[in-house]
C-alpha cells in the first residue's frame, strides 16, 4: 500500500508543479484554455490558479511524499494534507470553470485514494 501511495503523491507533484508553472508563465492562454473558463470568478488570468496549482497542489504532494521516503513522523499530517488538497483543488476547478473531464475523475480519485490509504496505513501503526 505505500508503495501506490508513493506513486500517487510523486504522479501528482510531477503533473502539478510544471502544469502550474505554465499557468503563471502563459497566464492568458495556457494549454489552449481560454480566458471565457474564468468569466464566473475572481480569476482574471491563470496567473493564481498556476500558483496555486503548484504551491499548493504540488508542493504538499511533493513534500508528502519526501517526507513519507524519509518515514518521517509527520508524514500522516502531509500525506492527508496532500489527498485534502487534491479534493478540494478539483472541487473549486469544478465550481469555476462548471466543467468535468476524465482527467479531474482522475485527481478526484487520487485525492480519496491517498487519504484512504493513509488512514489504513496509520491505523495499522495504532494496532
Amino acid at each position: 500500500m505505500r508503495t501506490m501511495l508513493m506513486v500517487m503523491l510523486a504522479f501528482t507533484a510531477i503533473t502539478a508543479i510544471p502544469c502550474g508553472v505554465v499557468l503563471m508563465i502563459h497566464p492568458d492562454n495556457a494549454f489552449g484554455l481560454s480566458i471565457t473558463l474564468l468569466e464566473n470568478s475572481v480569476f482574471k488570468n491563470y496567473f493564481i490558479p498556476g500558483l496555486v496549482l503548484t504551491v499548493l497542489v504540488g508542493g504538499v504532494n511533493f513534500t508528502a511524499f519526501f517526507i513519507n521516503y524519509r518515514k518521517h513522523d509527520s508524514s500522516f499530517l502531509w500525506t492527508l494534507a496532500a489527498g485534502i488538497m487534491d479534493i478540494g483543488w478539483i472541487v473549486v476547478q469544478i465550481w469555476v470553470i462548471h466543467s468535468f473531464s476524465w482527467f479531474q475523475l482522475l485527481y478526484l480519485l487520487i485525492g480519496f485514494a491517498t487519504i484512504l490509504i493513509i488512514l489504513q496505513l496509520k491505523h495499522k501503526e495504532l494496532i
